[in-house]
């Protein structure tokens, strides 16, 4: 007798979660490959009459269906920067397209002409409402081939530019030629900035130099501070929601009078600029940022050749800065050039102190670097009289009312060189250095040079600096303290800076200290065998 065949597997219609062809080709200018086709798994449940086992049909669909809607936008989140998957996912149902469209289009780079003409052409869809960040490429010099459009394509697509409003809107050919055949980025990014009204970060790496008059390059930096000014151009994107601002550039001269106007931009509170170089200090009269009217409270100057007027008239525009970081680098310096490129820019760490004690009540990360070319000084001390005196920096101050501060790291030399500010001029007090540190400090990162050329004495104070530093540990002066850094140059000669006795004393205090030789890290024990070797 036969035996009876099991009855077969019976399929659940699923056409109405399946993604439909209609929703495939809208998404087709996206990229990616089509989904893989459902899964299924079978569930076994026990019954009344004895386990059976039920035939439920899974698909992609299913399983994100079931996940909350703040759930399925941070995995879009996290495959932001891979578009193949993000594509897969978004295709999944109707809810996953509309999550998946705004995270595509959240965060754009340097896209070019295709997502340019998208938003132009797509002007009222509100794709360009969607984006959030913007990191964009400008280059002074354009070697890209031009855009093959038909006679119908480029006729349509000037229609779409001529309605926008855009700065000098009757020169429609002018932008025309920039937007796709010149392959223009400040052109591009200047339509970008018009039409995403949302933006909250923009990133902008420029190789060309800013300065009065630029020109159409820097079209972007105008539309930013006809904003702050309250006088927006075009469709009168007013910025209203940039919450960070990183410029880019290849070390070159900024007019930064010029670009303060950003800071008065009312959301603005990152504002950070990259090899910027302005060596003349500033009048309050030419500098267009009123004092305490600024609310960004995160300062980063990276690898800037900055007068010290112009970073004090920086801090003195903020109402309350949290973060500060200021890297002084003179690689930008060009000693025997014509101005402006000869123009040293004077630094002093008083006069940075004193701009930062405006925001001691507020200030909880400070970061300062001194990047002084020592063998290009004592080249240049040789040949102008004004450098054989030798550079005099100041010293920093005492940050010890700084209540809210935690993290520092500096050089030693800005606390222990000599105080050229005071009217006696008078040496600073290696014994004082701890306090000038605040008494709630978590993290201390100081770095000690051998810099070797005029007026700057190599490894002065920094010996006693370190011990007495040690002696207020150990009169818990520092209940909150954490972790010591210790940064030495390569070339330093560290017997003559006694360490083993400081660093075994403040471990046994339960601080960790990590000593470092250029970018070695120096154990103990060998720190041990440099000293007897010293002494021997």
């Amino acid at each position: 007798m036969p035996q009876p065949q099991p009855p077969k597997r019976k399929m659940e219609d699923t056409s109405g979660v399946l993604v439909s062809s209609k929703r495939v080709n809208s998404l087709a200018g996206l990229g990616g490959p089509v989904p893989s086709p459902p899964l299924e798994y079978e569930k076994a449940i026990d019954t009344d009459q004895g386990s059976e086992t039920l035939e439920v049909p899974v698909t992609q669909c299913d399983l994100l269906e079931t996940l909350p809607e703040e759930l399925v936008a941070k995995i879009f989140d996290h495959l932001r920067g891979d578009s193949g998957s993000l594509f897969n996912v978004s295709l999944a149902s109707q809810r996953c397209q509309r999550i998946g469209v705004n995270a595509l289009y959240a965060s754009v780079g340097s896209a070019g002409r295709c997502f340019v003409r998208t938003i132009v052409e797509n002007s009222n869809s509100g794709l360009a409402q969607k984006v959030h960040s913007v990191e964009w490429c400008v280059k002074a010099v354009k070697q890209y081939p031009q855009a093959h459009l038909t006679a119908r394509e480029r006729t349509e697509f000037g229609n779409h530019v001529s309605q926008l409003q855009l700065p000098n809107a009757v020169e429609v050919d002018n932008w025309m030629n920039r937007l796709t055949l010149a392959l223009d980025e400040s052109a591009q990014l200047s339509i970008v900035l018009l039409l995403a009204t949302n933006i909250r970060e923009l990133t902008i790496l420029s190789d060309a130099t800013l300065s009065i008059g630029s020109g159409r390059d820097f079209d972007w930096v105008n539309m930013l501070i006809d904003a702050a000014c309250g006088s927006p151009r075009g469709l009168e994107n007013s910025f209203q929601h940039l919450n960070r601002f990183h410029f880019e550039m290849p070390l070159s001269f900024i007019q930064m009078p010029y670009l303060a106007c950003i800071l008065r931009l009312p959301s603005l509170r990152t504002f950070i600029l990259e090899g910027a170089t302005h060596p003349f200090p500033i009048s309050p009269a030419e500098w267009r940022c009123a004092a305490a009217s600024s609310g960004v409270e995160h300062i980063r100057l990276d690898r800037s050749f900055l007068d010290s007027n112009v970073v004090a008239m920086l801090l003195a525009s903020c109402k309350a800065v949290k973060t500060f970081t200021y890297e002084y680098d003179s690689i930008t310096w060009e000693p025997f050039s014509p101005p402006p490129a000869n123009r040293w820019a004077q630094h002093s760490w008083s006069m940075i102190g004193d701009a930062l004690r405006r925001h001691e009540d507020s200030l909880e990360t400070l970061t300062l670097v001194d990047n002084t070319d020592a063998a290009l000084m004592t080249i240049v001390a040789r040949h102008f009289p004004a450098f054989q005196t030798g550079l005099d920096y100041g010293h920093l101050g005492s940050l010890h009312r700084f209540q809210k501060l935690r993290d520092v790291q500096v050089p030693l030399a800005a606390f222990t060189s000599k105080m050229s500010w005071a009217p006696d001029a008078t040496e600073y007090n290696a014994q004082d250095f701890p306090y000038s540190l605040p008494s709630g400090i978590e993290y201390l990162d100081i770095s000690v040079d051998q810099k070797e050329y005029p007026g700057f004495r190599p490894l002065c104070g920094e010996s006693n600096a370190l011990k007495t530093l040690k002696d207020a540990v150990v009169a818990n002066n520092f209940p909150e303290l954490q972790r010591i850094d210790v940064f030495v140059e390569k070339s330093a000669v560290i017997s003559r800076i006694p360490l083993l006795d400081p660093i075994e004393v403040l471990e046994n205090k339960g601080v960790d200290v990590y000593f470092f030789l250029g970018d070695d890290y120096v154990c103990l024990q060998d720190l041990e065998q440099d000293e007897v070797a010293a002494t021997d």
